[in-house]
């Protein structure tokens, strides 16, 4: 079944602590040899940016792209698309229609079904119609794919990476051990022996956190540099350097990829 966890309790105010609990129930309640799926967003749920936050969008991207199991992404997330205001007369979502005027935004779903932003093109580059189903975003011209390929970092860029990454034998088959430290910071790991290991940190809390205590949590792991794989737009650093996590600050409500390998991690998946 899918497994709707995250997107069924999480929110803007929710801690480190919840997104763990919420990660560790479903692992443990699966049946032996099943593989685990993450949702965080759907058709019929308000966008990932505008639900939790769009300082966390890349938080998010990242857990969703390195827990163990199956990624589901729902389309607009890896640009950290929000949701568009619907008027009456453009709702087309029948919950919203069976109502009124007055309640439809209730129960409509059309401001997170609205058109993929492909580029500041008409339509944001969706379709050469003259009028699309719903209404195009408010926004995207400033948001879309075409200017997030070429900014520097981005939203998508970060995605991009993330899914790169998961191909790779050590997400792939990675075992995993998950902490909380001081009820904000989530981290977890992710190692196969021969390969080496990923640390993925979180940091849910709404100031940074000065360090990362690794070997504290995580048995055998070595003192020394990591190397980025891929971070949120607030982290100062990004795929390729490497960090001293004793000495490194995670920003606010943003998230790291880290690595150290031992030996070969072929794309296998």
């Amino acid at each position: 079944p899918f497994n709707f966890q995250l997107i069924s309790y999480l929110t803007k105010q929710s801690t480190g602590e919840d997104f763990a609990e919420l990660v560790q129930s479903w692992l443990q309640a699966m049946p032996k040899g099943s593989i685990a799926n993450w949702v965080l967003g759907n058709h019929d749920n308000s966008r990932i940016a505008t639900r939790l936050g769009v300082p966390r969008a890349d938080l998010y991207n990242i857990a969703l792209q390195t827990l163990p199991g199956i990624a589901v992404t729902y389309y607009g997330e890896e640009i950290a698309m929000v949701d568009q205001w619907i008027s009456w007369k453009d709702t087309i979502d029948p919950a919203a229609c069976n109502a009124d005027e007055a309640t439809y935004t209730l129960y409509s779903r059309d401001p997170v079904r609205t058109p993929f932003q492909w580029s500041n093109a008409t339509n944001a580059g969706f379709s050469n119609a003259s009028k699309t189903w719903l209404p195009v975003a408010d926004g995207y011209k400033e948001l879309n794919v075409e200017q997030q390929l070429l900014d520097p970092r981005s939203h998508l860029k970060t995605f991009i990476q993330l899914t790169h990454y998961r191909k790779r034998r050590l997400l792939a088959e990675g075992d995993f051990e998950m902490h909380v430290v001081d009820g904000e910071l989530v981290l977890y790991r992710r190692k196969v022996a021969g390969v080496g290991e990923a640390v993925i940190a979180l940091n849910f809390g709404d100031q940074p956190v000065q360090g990362l205590p690794l070997r504290k949590v995580f048995a055998g792991i070595r003192r020394g540099r990591l190397e980025v794989i891929a971070s949120s737009l607030q982290v100062p650093v990004t795929a390729g350097d490497t960090v001293d996590p004793e000495q490194f600050v995670l920003p606010a409500n943003s998230g790291i990829v880290l690595q150290r390998i031992v030996g070969p991690n072929p794309i296998v998946a």
